[in-house]
């Protein structure tokens, strides 16, 4: 599945295919309100309810239809601890995973977050989240499987804190290009 950001201001495609994507959620998700208008929506993608400036992330093979798409949100002003992830995938691709992959790569952004917000144990808390989320909403699954880098210590504490176990090393290895072409030529 293709999840890439964009810019609700700049993209009207990937805009209506979110907004829609809302509109078929909207009776489901919250049945007791009308849904909001576009420009409303829109005001929401572009700043949040608390102008925290949220990154929107679109799903989805055609700019046309999403099988989904999130805001993530890094408050600036307080709450600094909290990462707010708010998904919107319409009825036809629930249980498909699309939603789950929204939030691991929510949590994948986040934990690669600038020194600013580093040291505030969102790493922690967004896969513990994530963990939640998929305990209540994959009751089936039996084992997580997850991975980072050897020098990656930040990481390895959250999962060995998680109650994750080493199950295998891989080794990653580099060439210089320059030097292949160098004994080619």
């Amino acid at each position: 599945m293709r999840i890439e950001r964009f810019d609700p201001e700049a993209d009207p495609a990937r805009l209506r295919a979110c907004y829609q994507a809302y509109l078929a959620g909207a009776p489901i998700d919250d049945p007791h309100c009308p849904p909001l208008s576009l420009s409303i929506f829109t005001s929401w993608l572009v700043c949040g309810w608390s102008e925290d400036n949220p990154e929107v992330w679109f799903a989805g093979e055609s700019p046309d239809q999403a099988d989904g798409c999130c805001t993530v949100a890094m408050p600036q002003r307080e709450n600094r601890h909290l990462v707010y992830f708010h998904p919107e995938v319409p009825p036809a691709s629930r249980r498909a995973g699309v939603g789950t992959a929204l939030l691991r790569h929510a949590a994948t952004q986040a934990a690669r977050l600038g020194r600013p917000h580093r040291g505030h144990r969102l790493g922690l808390l967004i896969k513990a989240a994530m963990l939640d989320l998929l305990a209540e909403r994959e009751p089936q699954l039996r084992w997580v499987t997850t991975g980072n880098a050897d020098s990656n210590s930040h990481m390895i504490a959250i999962n060995e804190q998680l109650g994750y176990q080493v199950l295998d090393s891989w080794a990653s290895w580099q060439l210089d290009v320059a030097d292949v072409l160098a004994l080619s030529g």
